[in-house]
This record gives structure tokens, C-alpha cells and sequence, in this order.
């Protein structure tokens, strides 16, 4: 189990990720953060961001091995994830760190589809169904929930098919007809707007209606007998 850190070890830790003060993390540490970031949102955004300009002259192995005694790999994975995100939108790197983090990643144990969060929201409450329903796809993918975008705006984290017919399901119970650009908003402009046609068109309990830029989408009779 990992240790709660104290707030002199997290201000050392933002020191170290922002500052690279007084010297850039070693593996053993950013691995630790990783652990931490469960419980701090704001450092998780910062070992993405660290990760983003500084991935290249980071020991794979040595980061593996320092991952592998800790409980929480599959956190550092969902990370990575974001990483991914953030390279593929403003540059062409995206290839190689994508094998760089296989390497780092390869075997890691998903989490059990817990928050990946914790202390972060009351339990039982209404935050903690919308993570179950509709958790974005860098935390599902191994294991966890949560909606927390760890990149900028600019770079949109996505949401998985499921979790994308969640997002649809609940429209459909809010709205008598949906609009292409009612998901894509829902969705936080992740999908682009054919991607959003695509979702639209083939769920079943929405049919079409008309066949301009005014087109939009009723849920079946059979879906308004269901609801």
C-alpha cells in the first residue's frame, strides 16, 4: 500500500515535475508520483504534461522496474494514455511513444473498475454514477473510471463505443429529438461529425428525419413505450 504523501513531498514533487528543481525526476520517483496522482488530480495533469516535453530521456526499463514494485501500474498506463492524446495532436511522435510506453506498460494489471480517483467524490453519490457511466476512455481502457480531461482543451480526451451509447441513452431520455451537433456537444467535440452521423445512425432506437444539414433524430415508437 502506498504511503499518503505529505505536503512537503507533493510541493518537492510539483518542484521537480514544473522546475526540474532541484533536478528532474529519477524513474523510481516519477513511478511514486504516478501513485500519488490517485490522489491529486492538478499532479496528475503535471506528469502528463512532464511526460509530453520530457519522454524521450526517461529509462524505459528503469521506470518498468520502479512501476512493477508499486501497486497502482495500470495508473501510470492510463497517464500514458493522455500522453498520447496530447502528442498526437501538435506533433508526429505519436508512433514511438506509443512503443515507448508498450514497453514501460506491457502485462501491467488493469484496476477493477475503480475510481481512479480517490477521496475525490462521496461515495454512492450522483459524481461517482456519472464516472461509472460515462468515464473517458484513457481511464476505462485500464480499468478505471473518471471524467477528468487531463490534457488542454485544444486536445480532446475520447470516450469509449460503450460509453458513447451511455452518453446517447441520456439524450434520448432528455431531449424529443437530437441534433448531430447535441452529441458532438455531449461528447465534448472528442468525435468528429461524421463519427457522431456514423453512432447516430446506427443505434436502433433512433430513426432519421429528413436528409439536409437539418437532419435530426427520434427515438423509435419502441423506444418511447420503453422510457
Amino acid at each position: 500500500m502506498i504511503a499518503l504523501p505529505s505536503t512537503a513531498a507533493l510541493e518537492q514533487a510539483y518542484e521537480k515535475l514544473i522546475f526540474a528543481r532541484p533536478s528532474a525526476p529519477s524513474p523510481s520517483e516519477l513511478a511514486l508520483y504516478s501513485q500519488w496522482s490517485r490522489l491529486d488530480p492538478r499532479l496528475a495533469e503535471l506528469i502528463v504534461e512532464y511526460l509530453f516535453s520530457a519522454w524521450k530521456s526517461i529509462d524505459p526499463m528503469a521506470l518498468r522496474r520502479a512501476l512493477l514494485q508499486l501497486p497502482w501500474a495500470a495508473a501510470f498506463a492510463a497517464l500514458c494514455e493522455f500522453v498520447l492524446i496530447r502528442i498526437e495532436s501538435e506533433s508526429e511522435d505519436s508512433r514511438l511513444f506509443h512503443k515507448w510506453a508498450d514497453l514501460i506498460c506491457e502485462g501491467f494489471p488493469c484496476g477493477s473498475d475503480e475510481q481512479f480517483f480517490i477521496g475525490l467524490r462521496q461515495i454512492g453519490g450522483k459524481e461517482m454514477e456519472l464516472d461509472a457511466r460515462f468515464p473517458l476512455h484513457a481511464y476505462q481502457k485500464w480499468g478505471y473510471l473518471a471524467r477528468e480531461n487531463l490534457v488542454h482543451r485544444q486536445a480532446r480526451a475520447g470516450f469509449s463505443k460503450a460509453t458513447r451509447l451511455n452518453i446517447l441513452e441520456d439524450l434520448m431520455a432528455r431531449l424529443p429529438r437530437i441534433r448531430t451537433q447535441d452529441y458532438v456537444q455531449a461528447l465534448e467535440g472528442s468525435v468528429s461529425d461524421r463519427q457522431a452521423q456514423r453512432d447516430l445512425e446506427q443505434c436502433p432506437s433512433l430513426k432519421a428525419v429528413g436528409h439536409t444539414r437539418a437532419r435530426y433524430f427520434v427515438p423509435t415508437p419502441h423506444r418511447r413505450r420503453k422510457v
